[in-house]
């Protein structure tokens, strides 16, 4: 299909995954001309030259290379995929040959892996298929799990800023806002959509903190409090970010910035009180968001955090937490109950976290059981996320928290539930998974030959048929 330059320019800009100002900035021309050339005005010079590089539409090989450096094994290069489209334009042969030997290493390291497993085993929390095991965000993922996702000072530090700068709950804002200016020469000013997308922005040099009039009033709390954490509790985070868990720059930022995303849970939710709440309420997710004027997913994330404490009598119950999107991308897990998640994308299709995709809005329980016998009640729900106008679509995210059966009579949700009924199997991720008999298998198993028989169909072409 033939294109115009104004629909090439914007096809090769949504995959480069760049803005309009961005585009300018790179090519060395104003941003009203990218906009006027992608709205029908001829093209410059300069944007002929970009449309020269990248074809009109992407190429297979081009898809395959994106793909192959979306590998998290390729995190420390961080390769633009602008560079990836020009090597696949220039050189597909090259581009092939790349490709197919990243699926020898895939395969390769799959293999190996599943045989470590089967030899040592895997820590509860810690995913079997241990992909990219060495990324910033794997890091951060076990210095949560090494610190049983709980960290006592951060909690003190929360409850000395509600005495000492005696908050108010029903006027949070205000006395954030009082803090960061009395405390730290702060002033807060709320402005329009800022251009790159931010909700949140603070100029150390000009002591301005801006925040976009998008936010609701509750993820307003969270940002005021989320800066207060890090000008704050500098030698806090400064001494847990120090952990040897964190071996790289980029772990030790990204875990500073959810370190600070906790202390602002903690101000929201004060340890004690919350957790007072959360048994009296029987861990009511909506309920305690009401009460603490908190979102779904922020109430869920510091109800995963209760157990961690180091006073074990305070009988909370401990909960896993996991963040998907809807293509299957895990963005959030932390692994309180002992269950196992999978690293990267291949969960299984029979956690309860998918099926709230189903019907957003409402809140799916389940009963089931892994591999290894151990049996999980969890509670599901989406979030839907809409900053912007009309124009600009919502992120549609699915929460899960689940804890082990024995804990669910503890749980609002478990109300007309039998807790005796047949439990749903479900697995950490198909290549891991022994069960022959699912109906959902996405790949054969590592750990068993395939055998397929073009005269015999399954349900799936991985489940072996009946004689």
């Amino acid at each position: 299909m033939h294109m115009s330059p104004a629909e090439h320019l914007a096809s090769v800009r949504a995959r480069l995954g760049l803005s309009s100002e961005q585009v300018a900035y790179l090519l060395g021309v104003s941003p009203a001309v990218v906009v006027g050339a992608e709205a029908g005005a001829p093209p410059p010079p300069e944007i002929e030259r970009l449309l020269a590089v990248f074809p009109a539409t992407a190429s297979p090989v081009a898809d395959d290379l994106l793909d192959t450096f979306a590998d998290p094994a390729f995190a420390s290069v961080r390769v633009p995929p602008a560079e990836i489209l020009a090597v696949a334009h220039a050189g597909p042969h090259v581009s092939r040959a790349l490709v197919s030997l990243y699926h020898s290493f895939r395969r390769v390291r799959d293999e190996n892996e599943a045989l470590r497993v089967a030899a040592k085993g895997a820590p509860d929390g810690v995913d079997e298929l241990d992909e990219g095991a060495h990324t910033p965000a794997a890091e951060v993922t076990a210095f949560l799990q090494k610190h049983d996702n709980h960290f006592a000072e951060l909690e003190e530090a929360a409850e000395r800023l509600w005495s000492t700068r005696r908050l108010e709950p029903q006027n949070l804002y205000r006395g954030l806002v009082r803090t960061l200016m009395e405390g730290h020469g702060v002033l807060v000013r709320v402005v329009p959509a800022m251009p790159d997308g931010a909700m949140r922005r603070f100029d150390p040099d000009k002591g301005r903190l801006l925040l976009s009039e998008e936010m609701p009033p509750r993820t307003r709390d969270f940002q005021l409090a989320c800066q207060v954490g890090l000008l704050g509790q500098r030698e806090v985070l400064d001494r847990l970010t120090a952990d040897a868990t964190l071996t790289t720059t980029t772990g030790r930022t990204l875990a500073r910035i959810l370190l600070a995303n906790y202390f602002a849970g903690a101000v929201m939710m004060p340890f004690a009180e919350f957790l007072a709440s959360a048994k009296a309420f029987r861990y009511d997710i909506e309920r305690l968001g009401h009460r603490y004027r908190s979102s779904f997913e922020q109430v869920c994330h510091r109800i995963s955090t209760l157990a961690g404490s180091p006073d074990r009598e305070s009988g909370a119950v401990p909960f896993h937490m996991v963040r998907v999107d809807i293509a299957g991308n895990i963005s959030k897990r932390y692994s309180g109950s002992g269950i196992r998640f999978p690293r990267f994308a291949g969960s299984c299709p029979r956690w309860n976290v998918y099926r709230a995709f189903s019907t957003p809005g409402q809140i799916h329980v389940q009963i089931s059981e892994m591999p290894d016998g151990a049996r999980y009640f969890t509670v599901a729900g989406t979030v839907r996320k809409h900053q912007g106008g009309y124009l600009q679509r919502a992120s549609l995210h699915a929460i899960e928290i689940g804890c082990r059966l024995e804990h669910a009579r503890q749980l609002v949700y478990s109300e007309g539930v039998d807790l005796d009924a047949a439990p749903v199997p479900v697995g950490v991720a198909c290549r891991l998974c022994s069960r022959t008999d699912c109906d959902q298998r996405a790949f054969p198993a590592l750990d068993q030959p395939l055998q397929l028989d073009p005269n015999a169909r399954a349900r799936s072409v991985y489940r072996p048929s009946d004689p």
